[in-house]
């Protein structure tokens, strides 16, 4: 049990050190992170996406394949900051299969769907330069650049630009409203 292990910890060195203050810091914090991480791991195993999500995140430092195992598991359960996280680490292997291609699309365009402003900027771009996996289809670029546009809470696109990049379909091109799916765009 990790909590016992602190307080051994604890209990070993109180004896060797100087600065009993600072220890006793220390063991605070060391026992607010595991409280921390244990009600995270008891939401994560109840299939709480979020929780699964920022589980994966407190464990990548030190515990990649456990950090993984998590970020898939918040991604199948539909949250999309997960599923468009493990787009973008596909799509960073250097010798993608087709069949890595293949999920990484997959979840790219799960987190769209659910609402994801990075995920549609990431569709729109691959569509755009056909990479990816994507095919080069500028309807579909424009489609989920409209998306990306048109989403309330997008903070990740300012004046022309997105996530600092200048758009590379002019926005006044992009029709607004979309009224439609891709053939909804002149």
């Amino acid at each position: 049990n990790l909590h016992q292990e602190i307080i051994r910890w604890y209990e070993n060195t109180i004896n060797e050190v100087d600065d009993t203050a600072l220890l006793q810091r220390q063991f605070e914090t060391l026992l607010d992170h595991y409280t921390n991480r244990r009600k995270l791991t008891d939401q994560a195993d109840k299939n709480d996406g979020k929780a699964q999500y920022n589980l994966a995140q407190s464990l990548q430092s030190h515990n990649l394949g456990e950090a993984m195992q998590w970020l898939e598991r918040a991604a199948a359960n539909g949250y999309s900051r997960a599923q468009y996280e493990l787009a973008v680490r596909m799509i960073r292997g250097k010798k993608n299969t087709d069949k890595t291609l293949q999920e990484m699309r997959k979840w790219a365009i799960s987190a769209a769907d659910n609402g994801h402003v990075g995920a549609m900027v990431f569709i729109a771009a691959n569509h755009k330069y056909g990479r990816g996996g994507f095919e080069k289809n500028s309807v579909l670029a424009k489609h989920y650049y409209q998306l990306a546009l048109q989403d309330s809470d997008n903070n990740i696109l300012f004046r022309d630009k997105i996530a600092g990049r200048l758009i590379t379909i002019n926005r006044s091109t992009v029709l607004k409203p979309a009224t439609q799916g891709p053939g909804a765009f002149a």
